[in-house]
């Protein structure tokens, strides 16, 4: 079964005014994975017991840790180690499913924060949510790098719990793109494939790259071979006509496979297997190199788009 999983964080401010000499405030938040799972882990597994570490960025050095209890609640006190209000830091949650018994994933999630002014600021807003949206988000800031993706500008882009319906299918956070160097689309595929990863008790961390495939990123999953393309039938087709890609490593869904055409018509295929796609050329398609974007990466090939003269044309 698939699951929404996420880690809600709630910050307390324990202590009197505001003194220089104030301890930091407590970080006090609980684990909640939503619905049963039914795969390796169960719910319980996962949320009892899991620790949750505060990492520097800068060296990835875990410099706090916490341990939920049984009903997945935990607690950060600052009693020795302050957090600096110039550095970055991951809230990144693990737990190694069935009981850490060898041969079982650990899964990690994350977040990206930042200390200042007496109160922590992630990618959520209002409250420090670290949930699939977060934990892409994170992967892409990472893959690409900061210099790419400053972390400040993706604090308080994501507005939890409330599903984005002008992503099909819509993601159950909305993520503002703006000022980030992302887009909508690239959170889309990566809140994807965390999606699929962790539907299967695997750890998104581990197994999400970025590749590029003629200037045009693609987060992949590093589990899944790339797809490779043989020969395509017919080699030309006019916009309307059917396409039979013959190939390796498609999904299997319809849906986990892009075919993206020069002129910038895309299209999902009709028909999914793993050595054969089915498609129809999408309207403004034009000749020459076509992108497919699959579970495992990319790959391309070439055809050639018939015109329509007068509604006319000469297939092969």
């Amino acid at each position: 079964m698939r699951y929404s999983t996420r880690i809600v964080l709630m910050l307390a401010l324990v202590g009197c005014g505001p003194l220089p000499s104030e301890r930091v405030p407590d970080l006090v938040g609980r684990v909640d994975f939503g619905p049963q799972r039914s795969a390796q882990a169960t719910l319980g597994e996962v949320a009892s017991y899991a620790t949750v570490s505060i990492i520097d960025a800068a060296t990835s050095q875990s410099v706090s840790t916490a341990l939920t209890d049984s009903s997945g609640a935990f607690v950060f006190s600052f009693n020795t180690w302050k957090p600096s209000t110039t550095a970055t830091y991951y809230l990144e949650a693990i737990k190694g499913l069935k009981s850490n018994q060898a041969g079982n994933a650990a899964v990690r999630l994350r977040t990206i924060g930042k200390y200042a002014d007496g109160v922590w600021q992630t990618i959520t807003r209002d409250t420090v949510v670290i949930s699939r949206s977060t934990t892409a988000l994170s992967l892409l800031a990472s893959l690409k790098g900061f210099n790419a993706v400053p972390p400040q500008t993706l604090l308080s882009t994501v507005q939890s719990g409330v599903a984005d319906p002008t992503l099909t299918p819509a993601t159950p956070d909305t993520f503002n793109p703006t000022g980030t160097g992302l887009t909508k689309a690239l959170y889309q595929q990566a809140f994807n494939n965390v999606d699929t990863v962790m539907a299967s008790d695997r750890d998104p961390m581990g197994e999400i790259a970025l590749s590029s495939d003629g200037g045009t990123e693609i987060p992949y999953l590093l589990s899944v071979a790339a797809p490779t393309v043989t020969y395509v039938e017919p080699s030309a087709a006019p916009v309307g006509g059917s396409l039979t890609v013959y190939g390796s490593h498609f999904s299997e869904s319809t849906d986990g496979n892009l075919l993206t055409f020069p002129g910038g018509g895309s299209v999902h295929p009709t028909t999914a297997q793993r050595n054969r796609l089915v498609l129809s050329v999408p309207v403004g398609a034009q000749s020459g190199r076509v992108l497919l974007q699959s579970t495992g990466g990319t790959a391309s090939f070439d055809v050639t788009i018939i015109p329509d003269i007068g509604g006319q044309y000469t297939g092969n």
